[in-house]
C-alpha cells in the first residue's frame, strides 16, 4: 500500500483515498490479494496490468509514472542499505 500510494497519489488522486481505490479494485476482482503472516501483497492481473499500461502510454503518463515508482524504489532501497 506504501508503494501504491507513493506512485498513484497525486492531483487527481489524494494519498488519503488510495487505500479505498485499491480496495475497490480488490472487490471487482481486478487485484488480488495474498495473505503473508501479517503483510498483505497485492497483485495486479495479468489483463488488468496490460489495459493499465496500455492507457498510461495511450495518455502520454507512463514516463512520469515509471519515474515515480523508479524514485520510490530508489528511496526503499536505500533505506534498506542505511539500516
Amino acid at each position: 500500500m506504501d508503494a501504491a500510494s507513493a506512485v498513484a497519489a497525486g492531483v487527481d488522486i489524494p494519498a488519503s483515498e488510495v487505500a479505498d481505490s485499491v480496495a475497490n479494485l480488490v472487490g471487482k476482482s481486478l487485484v488480488s490479494t495474498d495473505v503473508g503472516g501479517a503483510i498483505v501483497y497485492y497483485r495486479l492481473l495479468e489483463t488488468t496490468r496490460a489495459y493499465a499500461r496500455e492507457k498510461l502510454i495511450g495518455g502520454a503518463e507512463f514516463d512520469h509514472f515509471a519515474q515515480r515508482h523508479a524514485e520510490y524504489l530508489r528511496d526503499l532501497f536505500e533505506h534498506a542499505e542505511a539500516s
